[in-house]
């Protein structure tokens, strides 16, 4: 039973690798954009003006949504 549920499991992660790869480019492009450091530096003013999300977690949920279908 162990040895069904690792191959299950090794192929969810093969089949979202692609996904979490693309979702980490996308954030260190975003992270590198000049939106990203305007928000920065505003930011430095007060922390509710950085309005900018480069997050990991952000490309990543738009890629499983892609994956699986949803958009």
């Amino acid at each position: 039973m162990k040895f069904v549920f690792g191959i299950v499991f090794g192929i969810i992660i093969a089949v979202q690798a692609p996904s979490a790869w693309d979702a980490y480019q996308k954030s260190d492009q975003c992270n590198q954009s000049m939106a990203k450091q305007l928000s920065h530096s505003l930011a430095k003013a007060h922390p509710d003006l950085d309005v900018v999300d480069c997050s990991f977690g952000h490309f990543y949920k738009e890629s499983l949504k892609e994956l699986i279908g949803l958009q």
